[in-house]
């Protein structure tokens, strides 16, 4: 029987891999099990998405991934740049009850 000794996901956390004792990796597609977050505008935790979320957004906006500026709670869409498409989640979101944080 050969032993599992290291496991590890990748920074995305969709692909889980193995290494065992005789040198075989294995990789499994772990996407299928994941489930979606949905993002969370309401940054002032107030409990509903609003003006005051919006001047907190703006202030992150333009801001890519790498920068000291960068935060991830405004990346709405993960994708690295806080930008047009989280702005347009953010506006979808605008007016309604925010989410537990």
């Amino acid at each position: 029987m050969d032993l599992t000794r290291s496991v590890s996901f990748s920074p995305d956390g969709t692909t889980l891999s193995s290494g065992s004792e005789d040198g075989t990796i294995l990789l499994w597609d772990m996407a299928p099990y994941i489930t979606p977050q949905t993002p969370n505008p309401d940054f002032d935790g107030d409990g509903t998405v609003g003006i005051l979320d919006f001047l907190i957004f703006v202030e992150h906006f333009g801001v890519s991934q790498g920068a000291m500026e960068y935060d991830a709670r405004y990346d709405l869409d993960g994708d690295g740049t806080i930008g047009v498409s989280d702005f347009l989640i953010f506006v979808n979101a605008f007016g309604k009850a925010g989410s537990s944080n």
